[in-house]
């Protein structure tokens, strides 16, 4: 049984979001919410929504 488009559209969300989040900790070298090397207080606080075209 195939499963409905609309739930591969959600774990592909999921997938992707989840490697840019890590591709971003990398690039800074810190986690969100720890205060890390940033000067300017910038910790990587909060979330927007983000829509992904497939």
């Amino acid at each position: 049984m195939t499963p409905h488009p609309s739930v591969d559209r959600v774990k592909t969300s999921s997938k992707l979001k989840s490697a840019l989040e890590g591709k971003i900790t990398d690039q800074l070298g810190y986690e969100p919410h720890e205060p890390g090397g940033s000067v300017d207080g910038n910790a990587r606080y909060g979330t927007c929504t983000t829509t992904v075209l497939t």
